[in-house]
């Protein structure tokens, strides 16, 4: 049901408006590399970020709602750490460039791992330039490409409007990538993901600014996945933001946890 839904939105904006959509030419292209341009200089810099956030966990299992804080050292090391009742740490991760680690604190278990482990678990397939661009509302290419400025210059379909940028492309394999993006500041609004092969598709929506100082983070992130008609949903609420400060990323796993390696 869901993935109908956001079939629909391609259809609504990529089939109704169709006489607006051009085959790729140097015009499109030039204007195409303008908007990736755009994009890049609308990010947020920093090379340390803070973020305090509360979180909402709903699948057709459980649903749960924690608090936590993410530290990233941009394009090396993402920790995040879930706080439960009474200021407890549920549990803490750590993302690297070809690895990740779960400390479950409940269970006293250790998982280990690359990014294959949440392409088995989730369904999707993310890498730690995802995962970081997704958090700080950057642009990315799903499935991760070495190229991503070449592919989006030449490969994405875009419409313009009053109100946002719209970007599509269809892939061999059939994953489809729709993005919105604002047209006054370039912010990502909306980022569709459909693989329609394997019956899945991601949403990720972008809402608010997190202050005047820091324009480009959002207030609030919410995650929909539809993997089979199985929906899991997430949502980042950031409370609390800070660049650029001097942080501590040490990771220090118990002796007496058990060590799950995947």
């Amino acid at each position: 049901m869901l993935k109908i839904k956001y079939l629909a939105i391609i259809v609504l904006i990529f089939v109704i408006n169709s006489c607006k959509i051009k085959n790729i030419d140097n015009n499109e292209t030039l204007e195409m590399s303008k908007l990736y341009e755009k994009l890049q200089k609308s990010n947020l810099k920093y090379n340390t970020l803070s973020i305090k956030f509360n979180t909402r966990f709903d699948n057709s299992e459980k649903s749960l709602g924690l608090k936590g804080t993410v530290k990233i050292k941009k394009d090396s090391v993402i920790i995040v750490s879930l706080i439960a009742v009474l200021g407890i740490e549920a549990a803490k991760l750590k993302f690297t460039k070809d690895s990740l680690f779960i400390i479950d604190r409940l269970n006293s278990e250790v998982k280990s791992g690359n990014y294959e482990y949440l392409k088995k678990t989730f369904k999707v397939d993310l890498t730690y330039n995802d995962l970081q661009s997704i958090l700080t509302n950057y642009f990315f290419v799903y499935p991760h490409s070495e190229q991503d400025k070449n592919e989006f210059i030449n490969n994405f379909k875009f419409r313009k409007d009053s109100i946002f940028h719209s970007v599509y492309r269809k892939m061999p394999n059939s994953i489809e990538n729709l993005i919105n993006i604002e047209n006054e500041n370039y912010k990502i609004l909306d980022y569709f993901i459909f693989d329609i092969a394997q019956s899945r598709s991601l949403k990720i929506q972008y809402e608010g600014n997190f202050s005047k100082e820091i324009q480009n983070l959002p207030k609030k992130i919410s995650i929909n996945s539809d993997n089979s008609n199985k929906l899991t949903s997430v949502e980042l609420i950031y409370t609390k933001v800070s660049v650029d400060k001097e942080l501590n990323f040490s990771f220090n796993i118990p002796e007496n946890y058990k060590l799950i390696i995947y």
